[in-house]
Parts: C-alpha cells; sequence; structure tokens
C-alpha cells in the first residue's frame, strides 16, 4: 500500500521519464532511446506495484508509447483507460463532462489500436443521443469506408 503522498511523487518521476522520452522522440527523434527510457520508468515504478493516482494519467503514457510506436505498451494503457471509461459509463453519470471524456477516450482508443467495429458500435450509440452531430455521422461513414474497404460488412442496424 502506498499512501497518496508517495503516489503523488511517483507520478511526479513518472512525469519527469515521459518528459525525457518525449524529448528524445521529437528533439533528438530518437524512438529507440524515447522506449528504453519508458522502459526504465516501467521497470522503475511498475504500475502494479505503483498505481497512477489518476487513471486519466495513463492516456498520456499510452499517447507516448504511441508515437514512439510501442504497439504492446499501447495496448497495456489502453486496455486499463478502456476499462475505467466502461465502468464510468456504466455508472450513468450525470455530469456531460465525465460522459463526453469516457466516449472521446474510448474512441482514441479504438483509433489507436485500429479497432474500427467497436468504434463505430459507440458511434451508433452516440447517434441516439446526438442525432444532429454531423462530426458523429462523418466518422461512421469513415468507419463504414475502412471495414468495407477491409471486406467487412457495415450494415448491421444502428
Amino acid at each position: 500500500f502506498y499512501n497518496e503522498n508517495q503516489q503523488r511523487m511517483a507520478l511526479n518521476y513518472r512525469a519527469g521519464f515521459m518528459q525525457l522520452a518525449d524529448h528524445a522522440s521529437r528533439t533528438e527523434n530518437d524512438k529507440p532511446k524515447a522506449r528504453s527510457i519508458m522502459a526504465q520508468m516501467d521497470e522503475t515504478l511498475p504500475i502494479d506495484v505503483i498505481p497512477v493516482l489518476d487513471w486519466r494519467y495513463m492516456v498520456y503514457m499510452m499517447r507516448l508509447h504511441e508515437s514512439i510506436d510501442d504497439t504492446a505498451k499501447v495496448n497495456f494503457y489502453a486496455a486499463r483507460v478502456e476499462t475505467k471509461c466502461r465502468e464510468i459509463l456504466a455508472a450513468n453519470p450525470t455530469d456531460g463532462r465525465s460522459k463526453s471524456e469516457a466516449y472521446q477516450l474510448l474512441l482514441e482508443i479504438y483509433d489507436a489500436q485500429k479497432r474500427y467495429e467497436p468504434a463505430l458500435e459507440l458511434l451508433q450509440i452516440l447517434l441516439k443521443e446526438y442525432p444532429n452531430d454531423p462530426e458523429i455521422n462523418r466518422r461512421i461513414n469513415s468507419y463504414r469506408e475502412i471495414l468495407n474497404s477491409a471486406g467487412r460488412d457495415t450494415n448491421k442496424p444502428g
């Protein structure tokens, strides 16, 4: 068990590792170095031993791993974020911000993992809530095109 102060300190250390990795990737254009830095972070501060205090921070970790082409770690963090988003949606939050954030993050995860079927299903749910939103329709059509070009049926009732 780590108290809140210890978890915050670990979060600060993780932020430092992430800044170094981001610098290596963007400024030095050295993705292998960035992956090495992130691997050192995971070894030094394992998430299963010292949990991340705020689950949304894992989104930043996922994005950084995506930018350095570390698919295994993208999937690792995406699974945790997806679980949390689904918990939030299952709790049927009354504040629109939590619900909207959960939907946006799920779509981001599905895009990162090229999981277009669940993205399409999620957009169908959103379309029922926001039937006049042109962006939802645009994304639905975009995913349908991707899936149709891959030979998958997208004409399921929504």
